[in-house]
Parts: structure tokens; sequence; C-alpha cells
């Protein structure tokens, strides 16, 4: 019995010195940006359920050991940890949480919204996703990324590219979508005016990825609502980059080269067995005769000729003791001028001609902000070297876009770019656009007997 007594009483010293240890803990939570009370924030116990919260005024009190710690978070604001010691208050400034850029985007007009507020779909891309490979067109640098759309490029330098979301809305007019920089709606039709004229791009195409700061996809019919008609089939919206956030002036530089070649495995194969011809020539001269006999060289005797008028690979077989006059023989620049040489297999096919791309890319860009001002300069060289020979795309870009604080409430911004465009060997479409595309011509214009190195040394 003694025993039991004696165990209860220390149980009892031993709750008291628990209870002792508690104490009650006081402070208020403050808003680091306004100083303002913050109502409603949670200050828990860490590792136990006990925990209170602040009233209208930002004050809290809570009962805790020494050496606990307290957790206290409001939302909007980022967690802040105590750790509880002789003092009994506890004062705490939460710093506010950064904003998720990615659930803000821009509308109509440059206003900023929350994604989950809107009534339409859209989509967001950040510029760095489309200016890290700059392929000279911004439309085609969006394939792939965005979910919905279709974009179809052609092909050859400075080329059109037209985009379309959800599909087509139109069986006659256009259904591509329309373009939005900072507010400034372009028209992104093709202007070529004939059938068989020169692919010329669009106005897309003059758009400078490096100066793009974000991408805003909006989808659906919806989007109508903050451009009007024009915007039925969804609208691009463009923002561009602005002065440095930070104050001061600031100059960046970026630089960078792309090579390609061509896959020879994939090119088509060319037999090497049979010159130029249809067959067997008509028209008076010998039967299963595959030359034209002409006096080249003014001896009275006949000679081979080439058949210059017939570009099949169902001519005569090859026969190095044939000399024959071909394609170079004809022309006075021509080292091989009046000259026959043997009816035998070229040694270069339509591969010589091809050329490795280059692509070369330089940007400079000058930012300065202070307590009124923001302003960025930027000036970019794009230079695209084709795979065909003589095709190139040279591109200087300068843009400017600044802006002027002109009262608390008040803001006024401008925005201007100047584009130089210069191409060559654009490609001709439409129904007479074989004559001046490369992989056509030399599928089916060109006689198999000829070989490439003369002709790239002749040109």
């Amino acid at each position: 019995m003694k025993k039991r007594v004696v165990l209860f009483i220390c149980c009892l010293f031993m709750i008291h010195g628990v209870i002792a240890q508690q104490k009650t803990v006081t402070g208020k939570i403050t808003a680091a940006s306004d100083g303002l009370a913050v109502p409603g924030a949670s200050i828990k116990v860490e590792g136990s359920n006990v925990g209170t919260q602040t009233d209208a005024s930002g004050s809290y009190s809570i009962q805790v050991a020494e050496g606990a710690t307290l957790i206290i978070s409001s939302i909007g604001y980022q967690p802040h940890r105590i750790t509880v010691g002789t003092t009994s208050r506890y004062d705490v400034t939460l710093s506010e949480q950064a904003t998720d850029l990615n659930e803000v985007v821009v509308t109509a007009l440059g206003i900023s919204r929350e994604k989950r507020s809107l009534g339409y779909s859209t989509q967001e891309i950040s510029g760095d996703v489309v200016s890290t490979i700059n392929t000279g067109n911004v439309t085609s640098a969006l394939s792939g990324k965005v979910s919905g759309v279709q974009i179809r490029s052609n092909n050859g330098l400075g080329a059109s590219a037209s985009i379309v979301i959800r599909g087509n809305k139109s069986l006659t007019g256009n259904n591509q979508a329309l373009w939005v920089v900072d507010g400034v709606p372009i028209d992104n039709s093709n202007r070529n005016s004939t059938n068989n004229g020169y692919d010329f791009g669009n106005l897309a195409t003059d758009i400078n990825p490096d100066d793009i700061e974000s991408v805003n996809v909006l989808k659906g019919a919806a989007a109508t609502a903050l451009y009007g008609s024009r915007a039925a089939n969804g609208a691009i919206i463009i923002t561009t980059k602005k002065g440095d956030k930070k104050v001061g002036v600031g100059i960046a530089v970026n630089s960078s080269t792309t090579f390609g070649t061509i896959n020879r495995s994939t090119f088509a194969e060319y037999q090497t067995e049979y010159g130029a011809a249809y067959g067997p020539l008509s028209g008076g001269l010998q039967s299963n005769n595959y030359f034209v006999q002409e006096d080249v060289d003014g001896d009275g005797v006949l000679d081979l000729v080439a058949p210059y008028t017939q570009y099949g690979g169902f001519g005569a077989a090859y026969d190095p003791n044939l000399m024959v006059y071909q394609w170079d023989s004809f022309y006075p620049e021509s080292p091989y001028y009046m000259q026959p040489r043997p009816w035998v297999m070229p040694d270069s096919d339509p591969l010589e001609l091809f050329q490795n791309p280059v692509t070369l890319n330089n940007s400079l860009s000058l930012t300065g902000n202070d307590t009124k001002t923001t302003y960025r300069f930027s000036y970019t060289n794009f230079y695209d070297r084709g795979i065909v020979p003589y095709q190139s795309l040279n591109r200087n870009v300068f843009s400017f876009n600044g802006s002027l604080k002109l009262t608390p409430k008040m803001k006024a911004t401008a925005m201007a770019n100047y584009t130089v465009s210069g191409t060559r060997g654009r490609n001709q479409r439409g129904t007479g656009s074989s004559y001046s595309n490369y992989i056509v011509n030399i599928r089916q214009y060109w006689q198999p007997n000829i070989d490439f190195s003369r002709v790239e040394g002749s040109i």
C-alpha cells in the first residue's frame, strides 16, 4: 500500500513538471509589403495537433513549451518558422510568395489575368522555347509545342507558314489565327498574288524570336470577344521583352550557329547503265539510233550528239568507245567547248550540287530601367544559307520598346520594329513550280548522263 502511494505522488510531481514547462506565447503577424496585419494566419506547433489562428488584428496566443517550433503560414505568403525560447512574445513579418507566372496569361491590350478565371482554353509558351533554335519563322517554331494547333510550313527560305487552331472553320474563307504583338493585330495571310508566283512569306516571319518574352495561344470562339470577328479562328498573343526589371543599364549579347547536312541514304537512287532519251530516236534518223547525228566539227562526217530535247533515262547504254558531244560541248564559256567525250556514267550524281546549310543568329540588346522609364533596344542579324546552291536569307531586325510613367496611375508605352530582309533562290509556287524546284528538276527534267561536277564548275 505504501509503494502505491509513493508511486502516485511521483506521477503527480512529473505531471506538475510538464505543466510547469508550458507557457503562453503571444505575438502579431504582419505583411512585409505594407506592414498591415494578416488575419486568419495559421500558427501550428510542429509535430503536434496544437494550433491557432490570428484574429482580425493579426494577434495570436498559444500554449507551447520552450524549445518547440511554431510554423506560421497564410495563403499568398511564404511560411515562417520560429523556435520558442525564454521570451513569451514573437512578432512575425511574412513575405509575399512569388506569383506563379504560368498561371497568369496576357489577353487583350496587354491585360494579365489568372488562367483559371478565363472562360476559354489558353496555352502559354516561354519565349526561350521559340528562340533556342531559330528557324527564321516563329510560326514554324511553334510546331509540336501547342496542343490542338496545326501548322503548315512551306519548304524554302523565307517561305510562308500558316497556323490553324482546332481545325478549319470555313470551307472557302481564311482559317488562320489572328496574330497580336503587344496589342497590335497583324494579318498573317499569304501575300502572293498569282498561282505561279514566288512565296514571299507572311508578316509573322518578320517577328524576331529573340524579342519574344511569351506566346499565349487563345483557343475557341470565346477569344473573339477580345478582338472581334478577326479572332474567330483563335488568336496568338505575343508579348515582347521590356526593359530590365532591375534599376540600371544592361547589355546582352547572344550568338548561335547551326550546321546541317543532307542524309545521302534517304536520297533517290539513279540507274547507272543508260543515258538520256525516251528510246530510239525517230524523225528519219537511223533506226535504233539513240543519238542525234550532226556534223559538229565540219569535217563532213556525222558526229554523235546527246539528245538535247529529251531527258528520260531510256537512251543508249554507256560505252566508253563512243565519243559523244554532250551539253557542255556547245557553250563557248565551257572548258569542254567543241570537244566530244566518252559515253560513260558520270563521276558525280545530283548530290554533288547540295551544300551544307548554315544558320547564324546574332543579337545585341540594350535595356534600362529607373523609377519612371524603362526601355529596350535590340538588333538581330539572322543569316541562313540553304541546302540548294546560291540560296540564302539575310534578315536584319531593329526593335525598340519603352515606357514612361506619367502619373502613379498612368503610363505611356511605345513600340517600333524595322525589318530588312533579302532572300535569294526562293521556290516558285503553283502549277509552274516544278521548273524552279530543285528536287523536281533533277528527278524529272535532268539527263542521267550529265556530270554534276561539270555543272557546278559552269555556274
